[in-house]
């Protein structure tokens, strides 16, 4: 896992799944920009449970911890990203 600073450019609205155990559960997509990197990459991560509902607007500026996982499936790999914690610093300006 990799803790950084980062700038929220987007945040979708959080859906309701179902998942393998027949539970149901929030989960939403959130994008993060490196704010002061060299290349500014962008990362589209995946958020679960009560942590949709917080609200992040773009440009507030967070510290999210993102787990990189790889799933492979038939030769073929398959990248995704967690965001596991994310807390708001500051408001975008």
């Amino acid at each position: 896992m990799e803790t950084k600073i980062f700038r929220v450019v987007q945040k979708d609205a959080p859906e309701t799944i179902t998942t393998k155990k027949g539970e149901t559960m929030k989960k939403c997509r959130i994008i993060l920009k490196e704010d002061e990197s060299e290349f500014c990459d962008q990362f589209v991560c995946a958020m679960f449970g009560p942590q949709c509902d917080n609200a992040y607007e773009p440009g507030d500026l967070v510290l999210a911890k993102l787990q990189f996982l790889d799933h492979q499936f038939q030769g073929n790999h398959y990248p995704e990203i967690y965001a596991r914690s994310i807390v708001k610093l500051a408001v975008g300006f």
